[in-house]
């Protein structure tokens, strides 16, 4: 349902510019973008995986996508798959960060509907 609403998003963004200029329109990265990159590292075996996957949040958020349940568990698998030993040491601390941030990020989201809907 995500990509429909995404590839809608688009459509909508094209035929608005294409009646005032004729520039093409690329797509913009989203939420299923940042995440289909973190499931491919996820299925890889390269080294330091969990590292080229947790530095996609940041770059997220830079992007101006904030970054769903699918992408931070998507984080977590990559963390439980690395095979670089270096990683495997960290996975324990990482895997705890992802999850405080997760926290965080919908305590702060139900806080914010709970105090509209008074």
């Amino acid at each position: 349902k995500k990509m429909e609403e995404a590839a809608a998003e688009n459509n909508t963004q094209q035929q608005s510019s294409s009646s005032s200029s004729p520039a093409i329109l690329l797509p913009r990265p989203n939420v299923l973008t940042y995440t289909s990159v973190i499931g491919g590292l996820a299925r890889s075996r390269q080294r330091d995986l969990a590292t080229r996957a947790m530095a996609m949040l940041p770059r997220m958020k830079a992007h101006g996508v904030e970054p769903d349940m699918v992408a931070y568990t998507s984080i977590l698998n990559c963390w439980a798959k690395t095979t670089s030993r270096e990683e495997r040491q960290q996975a324990h601390t990482q895997a705890l960060n992802i999850l405080q941030e997760m926290e965080d990020l919908y305590t702060a989201k139900d806080s914010i509907s709970n105090t509209g809907n008074g």
